[in-house]
Parts: C-alpha cells; sequence; structure tokens
C-alpha cells in the first residue's frame, strides 16, 4: 500500500498495478496466498485498479532456489498446478486480477530455474508441459 500510495502522490499511477509473486523463491520474502490475495485485493480497492502479476512461478520440486513449500500447497507438479488455478480462479472471483505471466518457462534448462518453469527437464532434447501449464487457460475458460 505504501509503495503504491507514494506512486500515486508523486504523480504516477498506472491503468492496471503490476507485481511480481514467487510465493516460495528464496531471494523475496515467502508470501502465502492469502496474505497476497489480502494486500492485493486492498491495493485494487484503494486504488481503483486491477492487478496484473507480471512476474509469476511456482515450483513443482524443492531447490535451492525455491527452498519453502507454500503454506497448504507442496512442491509437486499437481499442487503447481492447483496453486495456480487457485489464484486464479480467486482473481477471476474478486474482479481483482487483470492478467497473469508465468515467468522464464524457457528456463527449463537451467537447474536452479526448472522446477518453477512450466516444463520437465529435457529428456533427450525434449520438454514436456506441467500440468500448470494449462491452469490459467482452464479456470478462465481460454481468455
Amino acid at each position: 500500500m505504501a509503495y503504491w500510495a507514494c506512486m500515486r502522490d508523486n504523480g504516477y499511477l498506472p491503468d492496471i498495478i503490476g507485481t511480481s509473486y514467487y510465493p516460495n523463491i528464496f531471494f523475496s520474502a515467502p508470501m502465502d496466498m492469502s496474505t497476497f490475495q489480502a494486500a492485493f485485493a486492498e491495493v485494487s480497492k484503494t486504488f481503483d485498479r486491477k492487478v496484473f502479476i507480471a512476474e509469476f512461478a511456482v515450483a513443482y520440486a524443492p531447490t535451492v532456489t525455491f527452498p519453502t513449500p507454500s503454506l497448504s500447497y507442496l512442491e509437486t507438479e499437481a499442487d503447481q498446478n492447483r496453486f495456480t488455478s487457485d489464484l486464479v480462479r480467486w482473481g477471476v472471483e474478486t474482479d481483482v486480477l487483470q492478467g497473469i505471466r508465468w515467468w522464464a518457462p524457457d528456463y527449463v534448462t537451467n537447474p536452479r530455474w526448472a522446477p518453477a518453469s512450466l516444463f520437465r527437464a529435457a529428456q533427450n532434447g525434449v520438454s514436456i508441459a506441467t500440468p500448470a501449464i494449462d491452469a490459467i487457460r482452464s479456470v478462465t475458460g481460454g481468455q
């Protein structure tokens, strides 16, 4: 709230509020989904703006980069999909989210990032998508 209030008070308030969200990454304070939802519902209401998650990823396996599981979600492909689906469903139902973009699915070859990409590590040069690749489309009906 303080960040966007400062921006507004100094003459900048975009049409859509942008943010990053990595719920269990080492270089940010882990933020569980309920905390994220409460914070950005408040931001959306206070500034009368929707929110766009410009950078988002959830790991399907523990790594050094993603050391802490999110509350009530395990680091599995199924929960990567469930977390993404739950977040998007909340955004649609509350009309808070304008959009969401998965960050760096092409980093499947980077061992620190691969579990947060939307693909399993390459086998014989081929990477297979995790179920989360369709989570956004399945919740929004392809929108």
